[in-house]
């Protein structure tokens, strides 16, 4: 009973997402450009010969003939054109050309004015598509008809597949729109399609298949079939089967329109059956039968020109749902919450409403039914120098732990908090002097026998001043470039002091940074050191280091202060073709590292602009005391225009064994690439990818490889 609530209740909430007749329109052709409505100029004829009849006001040319009229331009052998109308009659390996696309073929009817003609078995090139027919008209400047005949993006004389249909209807960097579709591979039909839309500024393609293996998956297949109701709504429906889990399906509904804004509706099922056996040819043993499902609502709006709306929900069946299924997803975010967040943000304030609520019993959370914020950035006071600075908050709060438990932790809370600054230069240091003060109200205590008003005071001074100097000098080799130098010191220091708060942390429901809040006072001192050149007539950080430590003072019955941790940061780019990062973080009274990470990025640097590099490598090490200690690395490499490959490895330097490998092989097949992946994981087996894609319409609807993420470069100093 409850398996046929669940799936009623996805195909509802599908149904309202695609057939809201309040929320998406039927679909509206585009309007046709007539070129008569423009001003009306004279057309000119060029050819080897070139006739004018008076009485009946033509124009007929012979060889080489080319006519450029209101942006078509027309070639031919031979053409007659009457002066009037605008009609004209060319033969001989016809030609027409304007910005949406070309026709070609032996003989053409056609209209300058409306820019409206006929071709007989005829060709059309509209980027990325060409087609043949028996005939194409070009209805307008905005649209082209294929009749009896096909599309495809192979430009070969024989393409490799095409699209066939009665009538195509090609609207240049738009789409293209065809009813009663044959998909033929060569001369062998594949499959038929009723309509097809396919989007010419989305370069998502129409059908995704990805077979391969795993060891928790066993053989799979992963579908995505696309589907275009009109301009505002479009998606795709999964239809995937794993071997040891049994099949799945679900929709991914997208949407951009007026009245919604834009979003995405995703929905995904599986009444999953894991076998415990290697194949399911293998013996039979027990299956498990379980039914798992995801719903997720992503939305955002612009209400207003200074007002926006964000909607995210998410409801999973259980808590390793998205891990099972949607790995990447899981490692960018793998508890997702749900909330509606309102903002407003003017010049000088910005109101932010949220409204976030616990749909997953499964997970502890902090609910917000509401939170209303009010933030004042740094806002200077006339024409003084005295900054004033605001964040105040009301909430109602309840934390809410995760099934079994039956935590609820419910209070209301007002923050604010109020800062004001003096900024100024001193000579040749920059000073910012500032003073603040928080005041918070709670509903509730830790051990709830009544309200609590608690009271902060902040006060600190920031001091930092630069230093530049110049140094004419150059080097040109392979692995150091540069065009002159300036080096610039920015060392600053920096103070922050907050008084004991009339109500410990102690006391308090903890919530978030608001209620841990304690008497702290520490001094920061920080340098940094830059060297900046000249490369292709721009600013490059050449050498960049920061290195900073805080001494915290001692408090009643400690022991002393003492200085934190000591931090630093390098970013070095010796070449256009090297780049060299490092981050540490050094533990000063126990004499050891926390953390050391170290990136080294070679590449292709000489390769043309819109041309893909040739290779790249990539050498990175991340540190963790304790934790983590292991060596990332990647190379790709293009041998030619028909190859490439790509292997990712990653190790534990004291161990032989790599922890994994991923290898991938991409060939080009003309108009399609094919790619092979093959990944072993230690402990999860081996899986292999095989990718088919449209060169035209390259995205991957599934995310399947590894990468070395190399980090970007820091800020520039003006």
């Amino acid at each position: 009973m409850k398996r046929r609530r669940l799936i009623f209740l996805l195909v509802l909430l599908s149904a309202v997402i695609l057939f809201s007749p309040a929320s998406f329109c039927e679909e509206e052709k585009e309007p046709a450009v007539v070129d008569g409505d423009k001003k009306k100029e004279p057309i000119v004829v060029d050819g080897d010969k070139v006739e004018f009849l008076s009485e009946t006001k033509e124009i007929i040319a012979e060889g080489n003939v080319i006519i450029n009229y209101q942006g078509s331009i027309l070639t031919c052998d031979k053409i007659k054109v009457n002066t009037q109308t605008k009609d004209a009659l060319a033969e001989g390996n016809v030609k027409v050309v304007s910005k949406k696309g070309e026709i070609s073929g032996e003989k053409v009817v056609y209209n300058f004015d409306k820019s409206e003609g006929k071709i007989i078995s005829g060709e059309i090139k509209a980027d990325p598509f060409y087609g043949k027919g028996e005939s194409i008209e070009r209805i307008n400047a905005n649209e082209f008809r294929v009749n009896k005949g096909y599309v495809t993006t192979c430009n070969l004389e024989h393409p490799h597949y095409r699209f066939q249909a009665k009538k195509i209807e090609v609207f240049p960097e738009q789409k293209v729109v065809a009813k009663n579709v044959i998909l033929r591979v060569g001369n062998i039909p594949i499959f038929y399609i009723p309509k097809l839309i396919q989007r010419l500024d989305d370069n998502r393609p129409r059908v995704r298949l990805v077979p391969g293996s795993s060891k928790d998956w066993g053989y799979f297949l992963l579908q995505a079939w696309r589907y275009d109701f009109n301009q505002y709504l479009n998606g795709r429906f999964h239809l995937d089967y794993r071997e040891k889990k049994d099949f799945a399906w679900g929709f991914d509904n997208t949407f951009d329109s007026s009245l919604l804004g834009r979003g995405v509706f995703r929905t995904y099922y599986t009444n999953e059956r894991s076998i415990e056996s290697r194949h399911i040819w293998d013996e039979p043993r027990n299956t498990t039968e379980k039914e798992r499902f995801r719903i997720q609502l992503l939305q955002s709006k612009k209400i207003a020109e200074d007002t926006n709306m964000v909607l995210q929900f998410n409801r999973m069946k259980d808590e390793n749902f998205v891990k099972d299924y949607f790995y990447p997803e899981y490692e960018k975010d793998y508890q997702p919450n749900s909330y509606l967040l309102l903002t407003k943000a003017r010049p000088y304030y910005s109101v932010n409403l949220l409204a976030r609520k616990r749909f997953n019993r499964y997970f502890s959370e902090t609910e917000r039914l509401p939170e209303l914020k009010l933030d004042v950035p740094s806002y200077r006071l006339g024409n003084s120098y005295f900054y004033f600075v605001n964040n105040s908050s009301s909430a109602m709060l309840e934390n809410k732990g995760a099934a079994p438990s039956d935590l609820k932790q419910k209070i209301f809370r007002f923050d604010t908090y109020n800062e004001f600054s003096h900024q100024k230069k001193i000579a040749f240091i920059e000073t910012k002097p500032y003073i603040g003060l928080r005041e918070t109200y709670f509903s509730n205590n830790i051990d709830k026998d009544g309200d609590e008003l608690r009271n902060i005071l902040y006060g600190g001074i920031n001091l930092s001043t630069k230093f530049y100097r110049m140094f004419n000098t150059s080097r040109d080799s392979l692995f150091l470039k540069f065009n002159d130098l300036r080096h610039i010191i920015t060392p600053s220091i920096a103070y922050n002091y907050i008084r004991k708060p009339n109500v410990t942390s102690a006391e308090l429901i903890q919530y978030d940074d608001i209620d841990s809040i304690g008497k702290a006072s520490s001094l920061t001192l920080s340098l940094e050191n830059k060297l900046q050149t000249k490369r292709k007539m721009a600013s490059v950080d050449f050498l960049r280091f920061v290195i900073d430590s805080a001494y915290n003072f001692k408090h009643a019955q400690e022991q002393g202060g003492s200085f934190s941790n000591i931090n630093s940061d390098l970013e070095f780019l010796p070449s256009d073709w090297i780049r060299l990062n490092a981050d540490s973080i050094y533990d000063r009274r126990n004499k050891h590292f926390d953390s050391v990470n170290f990136d080294i990025y070679l590449h292709d640097a000489k390769h043309k602009e819109g041309e893909e590099e040739k290779w790249s490598f990539g050498l990175g090490r991340r540190y963790e005391r304790k934790d983590s200690n292991q060596l990332t690395m990647e190379f790709n490499y293009r041998p030619n225009d028909k190859w490439k490959f790509r292997i990712y490895e990653r190790w534990y330097p004291r161990f032989t064994d790599l922890m994994e490998q991923d290898y991938t092989l991409v060939r080009d097949l003309h108009c399609w690439e094919m790619e092979i992946n093959y990944n072993v994981t230690r402990g999860e087996g081996n899986t292999i990818w095989l990718i088919m894609r449209l060169k035209a319409f390259p995205e991957v609807a599934f995310d399947y490889n590894k990468e070395y993420h190399r980090r970007k470069a820091g800020s520039q100093s003006e």
